[in-house]
């Protein structure tokens, strides 16, 4: 199949297909992408974390051992 066929095939440019042929043979490198990606809670990592360490259910179980003797005997 030639460079035409392929980029009919899969529906964009023949320079596109030049360019991937000549990355995947060695004869050109590809491009590093120089975008940083970001999620959309990392401005909010901290407080998730200080909410997970008080408030999860492993916290939770420390503070009722720490409260009733009873509880360690039965769940424990």
């Amino acid at each position: 199949m030639n460079k035409s066929e392929l980029a009919q095939r899969f529906n964009c440019d023949s320079r596109t297909i030049d360019r991937y042929l000549k990355i995947s043979s060695g004869e050109l490198e590809a491009k590093k992408s120089l975008r940083v990606y970001r999620s959309l809670i990392d401005d909010y990592k901290p407080i998730i974390i200080e909410k997970v360490d008080t408030y999860s259910a492993t916290a939770n179980l420390q503070a009722l051992a720490n409260f009733s003797p009873f509880f360690i005997y039965f769940f424990y």
